[in-house]
């Protein structure tokens, strides 16, 4: 799994991917490898200050 935060210079292009429609900016975008990884990203989501 890989975490792109606001600091990296891959954040607006994958919010572009991940965000297309809506115009909000989210403190990190997870690209998951497989969809068994999705539960453990909105956890680490949910729990960043």
């Amino acid at each position: 799994m890989a975490w792109i935060r606001l600091n990296s210079p891959y954040y607006d292009e994958a919010r572009k991917l991940f965000n297309a429609m809506i115009g909000h900016e989210p403190a990190v975008i997870g690209k998951y490898p497989d969809p068994g990884k999705v539960a453990e990203a909105r956890r680490y989501g949910q729990n960043m200050p």
